[in-house]
């Protein structure tokens, strides 16, 4: 579960810029003609922030990756006194105010249902996990979408941004990046498995061969005792 929030924590603050091609500016631009594109400036900023719950949910199920975005939350909440900061915007109880608050408290359930929908299957195929992975980035967005339509509702008249304008902002562009995680998140679990999975064969080997050992001198031993007593007793 630490290592879950650990991960995540670190994701958050991992972020790679993603620039635009010099050549497909002017595809751009036709696409978007409202916006200023250039290649100086990123266009995506991609953060690894939801691979933490997707490799928790995929190694340790989905127990442990529910419990790890619990503490990450909770880290969140109550680093803002410290001036900790593990969220991607304003940490601390101010981060409640925030419209991509409900997308943080999709994180828990959206972990637990990915590792539900994994441990379906004993042996989950690449194909199985990205079905996983994808379910439980849909639950994260279903509990942020609820969230940006509450606030809206109590902010009627007051919100300088529309509800279509921060979803588009906080989800549609958003998403483009998270599904690009998918593939890294199922990368890192097989190859995790893979390792504990030959770490416990070893263990078992290991184990299997010191019971072997430990029989086989004991019935030496014991061969030994009854020749002894045969030969004391004619």
């Amino acid at each position: 579960m630490a290592i879950g929030t650990v991960l995540t924590i670190a994701g958050t603050l991992l972020q790679v810029p993603i620039y635009l091609p010099e050549w497909l500016l002017p595809v751009a631009n036709g696409i978007w003609p409202g916006e200023t594109l250039s290649t100086t400036e990123p266009i995506y900023v991609l953060s690894f922030q939801l691979a933490g719950w997707m490799i928790t949910a995929g190694v340790a199920g989905a127990r442990a990756a529910c419990w790890s975005q619990i503490f990450y939350l909770l880290a969140g909440l109550l680093g803002g006194a410290i001036e900790w900061s593990v969220f991607t915007n304003d940490s601390g109880w101010q981060a409640i105010q925030q419209p991509t608050f409900g997308y943080l408290l999709g994180f828990a359930p959206g972990a637990w249902v990915c590792g539900r929908t994994m441990d379906r299957s004993p042996q989950p195929s690449p194909r199985w996990m990205a079905l996983s992975y994808l379910v439980g980035l849909s639950v994260v967005h279903a509990f942020g979408l609820t969230y940006l339509l509450i606030q809206s509702l109590l902010n009627r008249g007051e919100d300088e941004f529309g509800l279509g304008l921060m979803a588009r902002q906080f989800s549609l562009e958003l998403l483009v990046g998270q599904v690009l995680l998918v593939p890294v998140a199922i990368l890192i679990t097989l190859v995790t498995r893979r390792v504990l999975l030959l770490n416990e064969r070893v263990v078992d080997v290991r184990g299997a061969e010191r019971n072997d050992t430990t029989t086989r001198h004991d019935t030496t031993k014991q061969g030994d005792t009854t020749t002894y007593d045969t030969t004391r007793n004619p």
